[in-house]
């Protein structure tokens, strides 16, 4: 995830287009965990705009599922990074066997 942080003004355009969704019929919990994704992660946030101004319904779902699939790909990214076992280079034979 990179290190970009929504400003005060850009959180309120979320929450203005977030409004704008659930008036289109968008499910409370699709609507909340898109924000939550769009206020630290640019691309939601992209996502967003693009889809306030698409009038063309058809790719207005196309982007919707664009912004599940990335709260899909968020939500199984682990908390903190994997301890996978460690193997050195000089005990490369050994497990080769």
């Amino acid at each position: 995830m990179s290190t970009f942080r929504t400003t005060d003004e850009q959180k309120v355009k979320i929450y203005t287009i977030a409004y704008s969704m659930k008036k289109f019929g968008l499910p409370d919990s699709f609507i909340a965990d898109a924000v939550k994704l769009a206020e630290y992660y640019e691309g939601a946030f992209d996502l967003f705009e693009l889809w306030a101004t698409e009038e063309n319904e058809d790719e207005k779902n196309q982007i919707v599922a664009d912004l599940q699939d990335e709260i899909d790909e968020f939500e199984e990214q682990p908390s903190k990074p994997l301890k996978k076992p460690y193997i050195s280079y000089q005990d490369l034979e050994l497990v080769a066997k």
